[in-house]
């Protein structure tokens, strides 16, 4: 069994981390340098401000296809399908509404804000 060592990364705040070879990111001595956050299961967990402003991100880019004309809120009845409400809010209740409240129960309080 080996490590898919494009995936590892290593975070903390205020330890030495010194002895981590260049190749791990969060290293001090990876080109990108230390971490200020890590994503663990899909959270984000490290620096507050950090944090939130991936997953401002990460949200915006989930959301994406529900909004705008194109979207799933441009949906309209028509005279073969009326169920065009119906389909946006299951939309947004069981995909949209899922992964927002996954975040909210996993990522720190001060992240979510």
């Amino acid at each position: 069994v080996s490590s898919n060592q494009k995936k590892q990364e290593v975070y903390s705040p205020t330890g030495d981390l010194s002895f981590l070879p260049a190749a791990v990111r969060g290293s001090p001595h990876h080109a990108d340098g230390r971490l200020l956050v890590i994503k663990v299961l899909g959270t984000f967990l490290g620096d507050a401000a950090e944090a939130s402003r991936r997953l401002v991100e990460r949200v915006r880019r989930a959301l994406a296809p529900l909004a705008g004309r194109e979207g799933v809120c441009g949906l309209h009845d028509t005279r073969r399908c009326n169920l065009a409400l119906q389909i946006q809010m299951t939309l947004n209740r069981f995909c949209a509404n899922a992964s927002l409240n996954y975040f909210l129960r996993t990522m720190p309080e001060e992240a979510t804000r």
